[in-house]
């Protein structure tokens, strides 16, 4: 909760889901972003810095995706999601 009123005050969010999977401790999270600096930030910095620092080495091999979209496809859905991720991942 604390990240998620962290994101709601960041500049250059324009919005975020959570998908969790809690019986197979899977967690995916989706944020729109204005800018990658906005993302970056965000990212490396308050709550959401202190949980990722905490949970090192306890949450297995994290992967981050990076994709881009236009107005339009704002509100991306999870299935639309999930598609551009696993393009993306090796």
């Amino acid at each position: 909760m604390r990240i998620r009123s962290q994101l709601q005050s960041a500049p250059g969010c324009v919005g975020f889901a959570l998908d969790a999977k809690l019986i197979t401790k899977t967690f995916w999270t989706l944020s729109a972003w204005s800018d990658k600096e906005a993302m970056d930030s965000f990212a490396h910095s308050g709550t959401h810095a202190n949980m990722l620092a905490d949970m090192k080495g306890r949450i297995g091999n994290p992967s981050f995706v990076d994709s881009t979209a236009t107005t339009q496809d704002i509100p991306l859905s999870w299935p639309d999601a999930r598609a551009r991720i696993q393009k993306l991942l090796p």
